[in-house]
């Protein structure tokens, strides 16, 4: 069976020998019978000419081009030009076919992503307002109560009809975004041609995901568990599952950051590469949160509160307590305060989770808020950082304000000195030791800030003059101790060739012993 690879154009000097036009259509095929190509050309007399190259022995004669042998029905010289320029061709054809399939499994990866992400973020919409429509029963007049609360009617269900469609759409994303990045793998080479999709390495996330993705509400499905928790009573629905896992499914938005991000083009994604860079896939995320610190921040900050409160909110407003007080879980504000609260570690009290899995929440609220503080306080202390223009103005200024401060330590040694001597000339001997006190004092403060000073007005070369003779003095202070070390390793060394000539004296007395030993049976034997 024969495959057509390609065809071209080409002139050689033979085909002009052999025909007045020189033009020749060569097209390649690929025989999948016998595993080899054929490049078959046809002049513009309809002469035919089939080259075929595949693998042949050693032992068989044509043009040795490594493992490929060519079995040539033209003269030499002209039949290794030609084989080699159409396979140079093939080669050249098959780089930009994967070149262009790679482009078109990234252009569709970011497509299907960024419709995924619209329809996660409306699903878990329709979600929730179906919820709350669900949960919540409906009085009519007179306190006759039209609708119980758990139960689905007209609007709830046709909300989730339509969340069924979302959810049909969001698992076909998949299905297109797993098979452009398994048609991305073999345009990378990583995977060969005729490769299963199961040896990809794509199976397990493919499936969970495809799972995660088909969870959804059935209509008319009011199924509801209830049960004792912490002294108090809780009614979930299946709804509520639904409902948290909807908004679980909303982290793909960071996907989007892959596909329109400023450190994660491909571009940058190749210089990583030849940078030697390990882990391709994190750095983007470090990037941004190196350059714009406090917009990652406030970002995941919003993403998390919003998050954590609609899922307290939803497993905690059915928990009614018995001889306790109920908070007041209705409003989606409240429970945007306690995750505020909970996250910046102040927790005043006012309002708390009372369930096991509302507790469970405002746990990870807590640490991931603890991350985000410490975050915002290295981001504080890197914003609050000189710049080296800065360092150097600074080093100015500190420099002619020293002058003052020592000025002020000056004037205080000589306004306590006068009234020390003011005492003493008045014998009010307690005044005057304390003015003595307080005189020592600021004339110790005068000192210190006077030699800070002159050490910070020496030229450059006085100071790298005063650090040799500091370093002068520091080696002679360590050198008793490095001729320490050298008559210990003297010592060592001795005792090291001690026991090589007592090793060398007992192994030839072994020896010895040993030729006498055997001398003596030698002799017992030759008796007997």
């Amino acid at each position: 069976m024969l495959q057509k690879v390609d065809s071209f154009t080409s002139t050689s000097s033979y085909s002009k020998t052999q025909n007045s036009s020189g033009a020749r259509r060569t097209s390649c095929f690929y025989d999948t019978t016998r595993r080899g190509l054929i490049l078959s050309s046809t002049s513009n007399k309809d002469l035919e000419e089939n080259e075929w190259v595949q693998q042949q022995s050693p032992r068989k004669t044509g043009i040795n081009l490594g493992k490929i042998q060519v079995i040539r029905r033209a003269p030499e010289p002209m039949l290794r030009k030609s084989v080699t320029q159409k396979i140079e061709v093939i080669a050249q054809l098959g780089k930009v076919r994967r070149r262009e399939d790679l482009d078109y499994a990234n252009k569709g990866i970011r497509i299907v992503d960024t419709l995924s992400v619209f329809l996660t973020f409306f699903s878990a919409l329709i979600c929730y307002t179906e919820n709350e429509e669900f949960r919540e029963p409906i009085i009519g007049e007179k306190g006759v109560v039209v609708k119980d609360g758990f139960t689905s009617q007209y609007n709830e269900t046709r909300l989730r009809i339509f969340n069924i469609l979302l959810v049909v759409l969001l698992c076909l994303c998949v299905l297109a975004r797993y098979a452009l990045h398994f048609m991305k793998l073999k345009a990378e080479m990583k995977l060969k041609a005729n490769a299963p999709f199961r040896h990809s390495g794509l199976l397990k996330s493919f499936l969970l995901e495809l799972a995660v993705s088909s969870i959804f509400t059935p209509p008319y499905l009011d199924f509801t568990f209830k049960g004792k928790m912490l002294g108090g009573d809780y009614t979930y629905s299946v709804n509520d599952l639904v409902v948290v896992i909807s908004l679980v499914k909303c982290l793909c938005i960071l996907r989007l950051y892959y596909h329109y991000g400023k450190w994660a083009q491909p571009e940058i994604q190749e210089r990583c590469k030849h940078a030697h860079v390990r882990n391709i896939s994190f750095f983007p995320l470090k990037a941004e949160l190196k350059h714009r610190p406090f917009t990652v921040l406030l970002l995941l900050a919003i993403m998390t509160i919003s998050f954590i409160s609609i899922t307290i909110r939803i497993l905690e407003v059915s928990f009614k307590p018995k001889g306790q007080q109920q908070f007041g879980f209705n409003h989606l504000y409240n429970s945007l305060w306690l995750v505020i609260v909970t996250m910046t570690t102040v927790g005043y009290g006012d309002i708390y989770p009372q369930t096991h899995f509302g507790r469970f929440f405002g746990v990870v609220a807590c640490i991931i808020g603890m991350l985000l503080v410490s975050y915002l306080v290295v981001g504080m202390t890197s914003l609050l950082a000189f710049t080296p223009a800065e360092e150097i103005a600074f080093a100015k200024l500190k420099k002619a304000t020293e002058g003052d401060q020592i000025s002020g330590k000056a004037i205080n040694v000589i306004r306590f000195a006068l009234k020390m001597a003011k005492a003493k000339r008045r014998k009010q001997w307690h005044f005057e030791f304390a003015f003595y006190l307080r005189v020592r004092q600021h004339l110790n403060l005068f000192r210190n800030e006077s030699s800070i000073a002159h050490s910070r007005l020496l030229p450059t070369e006085q100071l790298i003059k005063n650090l040799e003779e500091k370093l002068i003095r520091d080696t002679e202070q360590i050198r008793p101790i490095f001729d320490e070390i050298v008559l210990v390793e003297d010592l060592l060394k001795q005792i090291q060739h001690k026991q090589i000539a007592t090793i060398g004296f007992y192994t030839q007395q072994l020896k010895s012993n040993h030729e006498e030993i055997k001398k003596l049976l030698i002799s017992l034997i030759n008796k007997k």
